[in-house]
């Protein structure tokens, strides 16, 4: 038995797993819900840099490896994560 503290409440439990992140079901939904909404407001945010760049960059051709390289960043950030040790 593991005595650690809820990621999504604060409250410290006993786990019946080393890895245990939450104390409950809810929990483990709120934790879930909380880390979906800052990955949609970090992919906003990169959106508007993107945009940013695109219209004040004076050289054109710089503009768009800009763009395409954050835009190959922001789609990776955005990828689903794999579970297990093998990408």
């Amino acid at each position: 038995m593991y005595t650690v503290e809820c990621d999504a409440c604060g409250q410290r439990f006993t786990a019946t797993r080393s890895t245990a992140l939450t104390c409950s079901a809810a929990c483990r939904q709120r934790r879930h819900k909380e880390r979906k909404a800052a990955a949609a407001v970090a992919a906003a945010l990169d959106l508007a840099r993107i945009a940013h760049a695109a219209r004040t960059a004076s050289d054109p051709h710089a503009a768009l490896q800009s763009v395409e390289r954050r835009a190959e960043q922001l789609a990776e950030s955005l990828a689903p994560r794999r579970r297990g040790g093998t990408p």
